[in-house]
This record gives C-alpha cells, sequence and structure tokens, in this order.
C-alpha cells in the first residue's frame, strides 16, 4: 500500500478491520488505533478520519499492512442462497461427470449465479 489515506480493500464483503500498521523509515511499525480511521463495510475502504494526518516519515514501498475480515459469516445460512445453488450444482456436475464422461450441465448456468458477486478491479 502506497496511500494510507484512502485504502480499496481487495476482499469483500468486509466484515471489519482488525489492524492498521505503518511501517517507519527505519522498518519499524506503529499501529495506528482503530478511532482514528473509519471503515466503510459497504464500499470495502478504509480512510483516515477527518483531521488526522499520518505525520510518520513512512517507507518507500510497502507502508503499511492492514488486516482485515471479509467474508458473508461463519454459518452456512450466511451465504446468500445463490452461492450455495452454485456450489451445490457444481460438486452434483462434478459427481455425476467422474471419470471420462462429458459434462453435462453447461457452465453458463452455474456462472450466472455467482455473476452477481463477482467484483471487477481497475488498477
Amino acid at each position: 500500500i502506497k496511500d494510507v489515506e484512502n485504502v480499496s480493500l481487495p476482499r469483500t464483503p468486509l466484515v471489519n478491520v482488525t489492524t492498521l500498521d505503518v511501517y517507519n523509515l527505519d522498518d519499524t511499525k506503529t499501529t495506528i488505533e482503530a478511532n482514528q480511521y473509519n471503515v466503510d463495510t459497504t464500499a470495502g475502504r478504509l480512510c483516515m478520519k477527518q483531521g488526522v494526518a499520518l505525520s510518520l516519515p513512512a517507507r518507500k514501498n510497502r507502508v503499511a499492512e492492514i488486516e482485515f475480515v471479509a467474508g458473508y459469516g461463519d454459518a452456512a445460512e450466511d451465504v446468500p442462497e445463490s452461492i450455495r445453488q452454485a456450489v451445490l450444482m457444481k460438486a452434483t456436475q462434478l459427481y455425476e461427470d467422474r471419470g471420462d464422461v462429458p459434462v453435462t450441465m453447461p457452465f453458463d448456468m452455474i456462472a450466472s449465479l455467482l455473476r452477481p458477486y463477482k467484483t471487477m478491479r481497475v488498477s
């Protein structure tokens, strides 16, 4: 991460941010307290609070490390129904078509169930 002021996290849905560490020029790390930043779980972003400035002289590369939790939850019921359905369909397909038998269920059917959950990233 090069800019800690406003960070989009790579996995969604975001549950929370566990720790935010910023590295100094001498490679020591400073843990930033949770009351110094906001976490937008909907957008999957971490933003420093208004008026909070990271005045640490930071190293050039790998300025910060962010530990976070992403996912739908611990129980199967927490996962959206269409994702659970896609997993069941794929498992059924793999079981029925084990060996040299051609695939019978079109992948498009399974992919269409997962399409709403796919995120596109632009670098």
